[in-house]
């Protein structure tokens, strides 16, 4: 399943952490999806880091973070709507 380009929670697999009880997938927060357009045209990115670790005693940690990550989207995109 694609993640939409806005989307502020995004599901990974984990490579970092090979051979460690930390492998499998991640649940990354990007506080601005896109980067940010600048007053001079330019595009600045930020550090995005990995808000919870999904490991194997899920029984499917790929499913599960890409689960989370459209709940955690869907309430974002909800409240955002509730507030303008």
């Amino acid at each position: 399943m694609a993640m939409h380009s806005k989307d502020h929670w995004t599901a990974e697999a984990n490579a970092n952490y090979r051979d460690d009880p930390l492998s499998g997938w991640v649940i990354r927060y990007n506080p601005t999806p896109g980067g940010k357009k600048n007053e001079d045209g330019s595009l600045t990115h930020t550090m995005t880091f990995p808000a919870l670790a999904l490991t194997g005693w899920v029984s499917d940690p790929e499913q599960a973070a890409r689960d989370i990550a459209k709940a955690l989207n869907a309430s974002e995109r909800q409240t955002a709507s509730e507030t303008q």
